[in-house]
């Protein structure tokens, strides 16, 4: 299952055709599973984190090569890159929540505590902690909730919600031990530090082979890690960041497009503007007049 397959919704509630940067989506297991025959064969998504919560049935879990059988409740993490299957019982209850990358990290960003929540798969038993895991639940229950609403605090209240939600998983796995341990393969840790590094550095123009060599790792090595992790090339993963970045400041911002240029590190608005037209199919002038999204004075 790739993870174009996945429906999503953008934080406007708008559906979301293919990778979106700012959006999250919740479902019931039922709904992802029962279509399926209640399994999911194993496969990984690029940029996507998710979760799973079983609140009833059970549940054969798949991890980056390792597997167990739990009892409902149970939780499961399954960060981006990691390969991950499932096969419930028919019945089976439960959320499952998806995150793209981008949000969770600007989400994340102002909370260093739980920064380090999804660097690595796990699943949880939570037969024994049941406050825990209703605690969790009506969390991504009021996620599901918002979700529906449609005022104008909708995206103020689905970032906080979710942000609990994030807490509370961060707590369970603090506080309770996992079933039992999954390592995260070296290919996976190493695209995390990339993500990690370019977040820090996308605006400078550094040249992939000096990100690869701040990492210690040679370009060959950190681009086939890529290729099989998320299926891009640390060229197309760090234009990516910095067409998002240039997007959000042409929707939201003020700035003017060779302002924009300039902060991401073109010398040239022309080339900049050739840039982003090369990656979007649109200049930037184009891109703003469709989706500006600030208050006229």
């Amino acid at each position: 299952m790739s993870h174009d397959a996945i429906p999503h919704y953008d934080l406007y509630g708008e559906p979301a055709q293919g990778a979106k940067a700012d959006f999250l989506h919740l479902e019931m297991l039922e709904e992802r599973s029962g279509p399926s025959n209640w399994k999911i064969r194993p496969h990984r998504h690029g940029d996507l984190h998710q979760v799973f919560l079983v609140t009833s049935g059970a549940g054969s879990i798949s991890l980056d090569g390792a597997s167990t059988d739990l009892p409902a409740p149970f939780l499961v993490l399954a960060p981006a890159g990691s390969v991950h299957a499932f096969t419930w019982p028919a019945g089976s209850e439960g959320f499952v929540l998806t995150v793209s990358d981008p949000l969770l990290r600007a989400l994340l960003a102002p909370h260093p505590e739980l920064e380090t929540l999804f660097a690595q798969g796990f699943w949880i038993g939570l037969a024994d902690e049941a406050e825990a895991a209703t605690q969790l639940s009506d969390e991504m229950a009021a996620v599901l909730q918002e979700m529906a609403a449609t005022d104008a605090y909708r995206e103020m209240a689905l970032r906080a919600r979710l942000l609990l939600s994030l807490a509370q998983i961060a707590r369970i796995r603090d506080q309770v031990a996992p079933a039992k341990g999954v390592r995260v393969s070296s290919d996976t840790r190493l695209v995390t530090r990339f993500r990690d590094l370019v977040e820090r550095r996308f605006r400078t123009r550094e040249a992939i082979a000096e990100l690869a060599g701040e990492l210690c790792v040679t370009e060959k090595k950190l681009r086939l890690a890529c290729r099989r992790v998320a299926g891009v090339s640390p060229l197309q993963h760090l234009r990516a960041r910095r067409v998002l970045e240039a997007k959000r400041l042409l929707t939201y911002s003020v700035m003017t497009i060779s302002e924009i240029g300039y902060s991401l590190g073109f010398d040239d608005p022309t080339y900049f503007s050739r840039f982003f037209s090369s990656q979007v199919g649109e200049s930037p002038a184009e891109f703003r007049a469709a989706n500006r999204r600030l208050e006229e004075a």
